[in-house]
């Protein structure tokens, strides 16, 4: 095959591969019009399938087709000799070249080999080039992980050749599995690959390959890094200028988004391809499924180790793992169940920082990665994520002794308080100072909580003695005034107040604050992922405080920026797209509602795949939906995919199932079979008491579905008593003026009339109505309802109850 014809081959061949298999044709036509003759060459290479072995889907190996070996044909036989060198036996062949096994033929001492020949054939310009490079880059590389250069030449023939340390090995992973090396021992083996890979990088050397294939270990345990066949000289600009854009060699899974884009490469693109690897060495499964990187999904967000594992079930509603992820706890020495625990945390972060689509925002270096590879070995605090107000907070927390100087509320509502800025400050994402800077953030943050819950400047009363909402009022004046040189300090601080003002019920007081700590935010600069946040929660306390409307315009503008700042198909987007829903489906625009939760669910199944344990609570939500359109059979399996895909979980989230199987008992219960929809829900009210206790904000929400069957079914009584403990319970752990207070007393206002009791359910509706209204705009649907049902008494004296839709598991996703 002629120089010429062969480059031509090459490139179309190159660019072909870098399109989805069902457009390479068309790309061909396009591409090769001048040279037709040239497409059944190249599409005999794609078809090709007898790849080099362990190549592992790699664009070199596939030149090795059927074609390109009888027009290579041999470049060396056993016996030959190359200098000192005697080769004796093929070891493999790649892309270019063929590496054989040698051993010393001078006799001067006794050493073996792999000498590696380029192809005969396959001599173009760009081929000898990257041979060259190779040879080059390998002869500054001294590293005890970096496979050692030893000789070079040329053939009689004129062909070059490297003489590289023989390393007698088996890939990384393959190594891994086969001894069922535990989570520490592969971390450790990772940690010496990032050695060798720090030392390139500082001779300005990008591998642009890094893959289990590359990377073998020896049967004493000694990581071995290979093959800089295609690795990329920073000291040259004009090797980097004449690398042309569709000469991308490299294996897709592996691969960055900038390599598969053809964008300029950095050292950070080998950062991505070791978060690969490392995320292939913990869970045994790739963060993207194998074949998903093509140029049309390059957007597409890896998956954390632990959820990934996950997502690698075949049979969701399954009691026990499915096999594959059993072996994969098996080669690891854990279950599977331990598995999960432990990638969830810091080593979910630790992939996720290097697995980031923005080369910037990678670890700045294989050093550091490698680095905190190490911290999480001996237990110490990561750099990946911000580890200081966590610490700071639980030492607050033991210094002032809370749960002691409180009631339970009171220290739930402080810790809410202080967990929220631990939450909020993670959430951004930043340079290689950003530990620093967010430990110094948290720590002025945390000091002024400090002197907020010390005393009242008022009159030395202890703050302990204020009521919480008072405190809570307190703490933002505060913030306005004391840090007031600061805006994202003081955000910080009033975005907690106001997620703190919305668990107390005071919606209009956390949409004000809420609101200030959105305009701090904007103030400072372009909307970032703590922006998101915030007006996620100022959007979820509008829509608490019934301005539905207003809510809308948050929700839909949050939307907007979660695409802008993650793209049109990630995560944050479909849980944008739930809430969106919930709203729409609240304010009565059913068919709205319905194609905003079938989007969620698609671009849950598009990042995570079908049987997303995540989607869960979209599918409870949609359930409800369904009902509401008339389609209670529908409506039944939205509902029982939910709970399925929530006991798919490798730890089951049980108040999440009880939360579907309520939404399914409802479903019954609106479609006649109120027996059966009692039964499933007394089990999920059981279930719910289990995880949370006898008394708690889930458990009063399930007695009310409970109240309700109890009444459809006839059974006045019960549903009387079930209202009755659900109002004793929210009037225990809720302020006096809460709207769910208010909703208890409607209900069992409503129940007493039912029951034929109208002298008491006056005065419990009359009661519902004065805080609902209170708290809740006019033409809020719980203010409508109180208002119609005690309307209806003053007319007639007695009537039913009416038919309610209890807000027990639609769930807004914060």
């Amino acid at each position: 095959m002629r120089e010429e014809h062969w480059s031509q081959v090459e490139e179309l061949f190159a660019g072909a591969l870098q399109r989805h298999p069902d457009q390479r044709r068309s790309w061909l036509l396009a591409r090769a019009r001048g040279t037709p003759q040239l497409i059944p060459e190249v599409e005999r290479l794609l078809s090709a399938d007898d790849l080099a072995e362990g190549s592992g889907g790699d664009p070199i190996a596939r030149l090795i087709c059927r074609e390109a070996r009888e027009a290579a044909g041999p470049n060396g036989s056993a016996g030959s000799r190359l200098g000192p060198w005697v080769l004796e036996e093929v070891l493999g062949e790649g892309g270019m070249s063929t590496v054989y096994r040698a051993r010393r033929g001078d006799r001067l001492y006794e050493q073996g080999a792999a000498v590696k020949i380029i192809r005969r054939g396959l001599c173009s310009g760009r081929m000898l080039e990257r041979f060259h490079r190779e040879r080059q880059i390998l002869a500054r590389l001294e590293h005890p992980h970096i496979a050692r250069l030893l000789d070079g030449g040329s053939t009689p023939e004129g062909l070059p050749y490297l003489v590289m340390e023989l390393v007698d090995g088996e890939p990384v992973d393959r190594y891994c599995d086969r001894r069922q090396l535990g989570l520490d021992q592969r971390l450790e083996l990772f940690g010496a690959v990032c050695e060798a890979v720090a030392m390139a990088h500082r001779s300005l050397v990008v591998h642009r390959d890094l893959k289990p294939a590359n990377i073998l270990v020896t049967p004493d345990g000694v990581v071995k890094l290979l093959d800089f066949g295609i690795a990329k000289d920073l000291h040259s600009e004009a090797i980097a200028e004449r690398s042309a854009p569709t000469e991308r060699l490299l294996t897709p899974d592996f691969a960055s988004p900038e390599q598969l884009a053809g964008d300029p490469l950095t050292t950070a693109t080998d950062i991505y391809s070791l978060g690969v690897l490392l995320h292939l060495l913990l869970c045994g499964v790739l963060p993207i499924p194998a074949g998903a990187r093509n140029a049309a999904g390059l957007s597409l967000p890896a998956v954390p180790p632990s959820r990934r594992l996950v997502r690698s079930r075949t049979r969701p509603c399954a009691p026990e793992p499915s096999p594959s992820v059993v072996e994969v706890a098996r080669n690891r020495s854990l279950s599977p169940e331990r598995l999960v625990r432990a990638l969830k945390g810091d080593l979910d972060t630790i992939v996720l920082k290097a697995l980031q689509m923005e080369p910037r925002e990678r670890y700045p270096g294989a050093g550091e990665l490698a680095e905190d590879i190490q911290r999480f070995r001996r237990g110490r605090p990561i750099q990946a994520r911000p580890p200081t107000l966590r610490y700071l907070v639980g030492r607050f927390v033991r210094r002032h002794r809370l749960g002691v100087a409180l009631g339970a509320l009171a220290a739930a509502t402080v810790l809410l308080l202080l967990v929220a800025l631990v939450d909020q400050q993670a959430t951004v994402v930043g340079q290689r100072d950003l530990a620093r800077w967010h430990a110094e953030r948290s720590e002025r943050v945390l000091a002024f909580m400090e002197r907020m819950f010390a005393v009242d400047p008022r009159d030395g009363a202890p703050v302990l003695e204020i009521p919480l909402v008072a405190l809570l009022e307190q703490a933002a004046k505060k913030a306005r005034a004391e840090l007031a040189g600061d805006p994202l300090d003081q955000a910080a601080v009033l975005e907690s107040v106001g997620r703190s003002f919305r668990h107390l019920g005071s919606f209009t007081s956390a949409r004000q604050v809420l609101e200030d700590a959105l305009d701090l935010r904007r103030s400072v600069g372009p909307e970032d992922e703590a922006s998101s946040q915030t007006l996620n929660q100022l959007a979820i306390a509008t829509a608490e405080s019934g301005d539905l409307e207003r809510a809308g315009r948050y929700f839909e503008e949050l939307l907007e920026l979660r695409r802008r700042l993650h793209g049109q198909v990630s995560e944050a987007v479909a849980v944008g797209l739930n809430n969106l829903a919930l709203l729409r489906h609240e304010m009565g625009d059913l068919r709205t509602a319905r194609r905003l939760y079938l989007e969620s669910l698609k671009i849950h199944e598009t990042v995570f795949g079908r049987e997303d344990p995540e989607a869960s609570e979209t599918l409870a939500n949609l359930a409800l939906l369904l009902l509401d359109l008339g389609d209670p059979r529908a409506a039944l399996a939205a509902a029982e995919q939910a709970k399925a895909l929530e006991l798919s979980r490798s730890e089951v989230r049980w108040e999440e199932v009880a939360k579907a199987q309520l939404v399914a008992s409802r479903i019954l219960g609106r479609d006649g079979q109120a027996d059966a929809a009692a039964d499933l829900a007394e089990g999920a009210s059981a279930m719910l008491r289990r995880c949370f206790g006898e008394e708690h904000p889930e458990v009063a929400r399930a007695f009310q579905v409970q109240g309700e069957l109890a009444g459809i079914r006839g059974d006045l009584g019960s549903s009387v008593e079930i209202h009755r403990r659900a109002l004793e319970m929210r009037r225990r752990f809720l302020p006096a003026g809460h709207p769910e207070i208010g909703t208890s007393l409607r209900l069992l206002g409503e129940a007493r009339l039912a029951a034929g009791d109208s002298k008491e359910a006056r005065i419990l509706l009359e009661e519902a109505t004065a805080i609902l209204s209170a708290a809740l705009p006019p033409n809020h649907s719980e203010v409508l309802a109180a208002r119609t049902s005690l309307a209806g008494l003053a007319a007639s004296g007695a009537g039913e109850a009416s038919a309610v839709d209890v807000p027990a598991s639609n769930q807004a996703r914060e």
